[in-house]
Order: structure tokens, then sequence, then C-alpha cells
């Protein structure tokens, strides 16, 4: 298997982190003007809290199936 088109990836990746932390240099700006910090989009949601929100309503599904038997 060739490496250059592995090594090619460290660019790239350094270029997402490059965009990522100007975007948030953006939004340190924006909270230095409006004393607020803008909220995040509102679909960006931590994992976890996606998983336990699944495991509750999986349970709560089992829970009305066992009620009904």
């Amino acid at each position: 298997m060739p490496i250059l088109p592995l090594k090619m990836l460290i660019p790239f990746g350094a270029g997402l982190l490059a965009l990522q932390g100007f975007a948030d240099v953006l939004r340190c700006i924006i909270c230095m003007q409006n004393n607020e910090w803008p909220a995040r989009l509102h679909d960006v949601e931590e994992l976890e809290k996606q998983i336990l929100e699944e495991y509750a309503r999986k349970s709560g599904q089992q829970t009305a199936q066992g009620a009904t038997r």
C-alpha cells in the first residue's frame, strides 16, 4: 500500500483544525462585541444526550409492551 496518499491526509487534517480554530476566534470576537456567547446550532448536540434519550425511549417501549401482555 502506498504511503504517500496517507501522508497527504496530515495537511488536510491540519487545515480542518485551522478552520475550526478560525471559526472559534470569530465566535470570540462576536462575544466581545455583544457581551454574550452566540448560540451554537440547534442541531449540534452531545452524543451522550442522544444515547440516553434513545435508551429511555427503548426502555419506555419495552415497558409498554410488557404492560400490554
